[in-house]
């Protein structure tokens, strides 16, 4: 089954929900949390929200995740020892308010497949299938070290993007949450 995320921000990520049909007329289970996006994505199971518990339980049977470049999707993913693929969300499509996820996707390395061209996601989800351990970060054993090491790549990268304060608290809230940031 794949995993598709489109994160919890405002504005509609319609790109990748109609990407996600694609996956699935390839005869992909393919489960969506679609968010506010209006795209209409056949085959796909569709929820605009999940729950905590029902979205660890959907990532507990995923063997692909696809994602947009929010950290707590790719930790998601990451925990499960798995190499995620991420569509940054792009302020030009009018996805997000700037650039930040481009920006992040640019520092994560070899521990996710980026893919800004979605006419390329089947071949990028058939690639992750393949990666495991170091590459994926080991679950669970290694994320608070990775977390931590990632609040501060964050931090960087954030100290130089607009939206400085609202972005820096938004991520410290979820490194916080993890156990590896003080609020």
């Amino acid at each position: 089954m794949i995993l598709v995320l489109t994160g919890t921000h405002h504005q509609p990520f319609d790109r990748l929900v109609t990407a996600a049909a694609a996956l699935a007329a390839e005869g992909e289970r393919v489960v969506v949390q679609a968010g506010t996006s209006t795209a209409v994505a056949p085959g796909c199971e569709v929820r605009a929200w999940v729950s905590p518990d029902a979205l660890a339980a959907l990532a507990d049977e995923a063997d692909a995740f696809v994602v947009h470049a929010g950290p707590g999707s790719l930790f998601l993913a990451w925990d499960r020892g798995r190499v995620p693929v991420v569509v940054p969300r792009e302020a030009a499509r009018a996805e997000h308010v700037d650039d930040h996820q481009v920006r992040f996707c640019a520092v994560i390395g070899d521990r996710a497949r980026v893919v800004t061209d979605v006419d390329t996601l089947a071949a990028a989800v058939a690639q992750v299938r393949t990666l495991r351990g170091e590459t994926a970060g080991e679950g669970p054993r290694r994320s608070r070290a990775f977390a931590s090491a990632l609040g501060e790549v964050a931090d960087r990268v954030v100290a130089r993007g607009r939206h400085r304060a609202g972005l820096r608290a938004t991520l410290r809230s979820v490194l916080f949450r993890l156990g590896t940031h003080r609020p």
